[in-house]
C-alpha cells in the first residue's frame, strides 16, 4: 500500500470459505526505499464502515489482525494522526 491521505481505504474482496483467519500486512511509503509506515493506526472496518479490529503497524511496517470473520471484513483504513 502507498502512502495516501488521512482515512484512505483499501477495499477487500472477502467471498472466501474460511470464516475465521489472521489477516495481515505492510505498509511503505511511496518513496525509493519504500520506507515502513511505522508507529500508524491501522483499522478494519465492516461493510457498514463501522471499525471492528484495530491494529497498529511496527517498526517494520506490518500489522495484524487477529481473529478476523472474513464475512464482516471489508476495508483496511490507515489512520496518519
Amino acid at each position: 500500500m502507498k502512502k495516501k491521505e488521512a482515512g484512505t481505504t483499501v477495499s477487500l474482496k472477502t467471498e472466501m470459505a474460511v470464516k475465521w483467519t489472521n489477516l495481515a500486512g505492510k505498509l511503505t511509503y511511496d518513496n525509493p526505499d519504500l520506507t515502513p509506515v511505522t508507529g500508524k493506526k491501522v483499522n478494519l472496518l465492516n461493510t457498514a464502515g463501522k471499525v471492528i479490529k484495530t491494529s497498529g503497524t511496527n517498526k517494520f511496517g506490518t500489522f495484524i489482525f487477529t481473529g478476523v470473520n472474513l464475512n464482516d471484513a471489508d476495508k483496511v483504513e490507515l489512520d496518519f494522526n
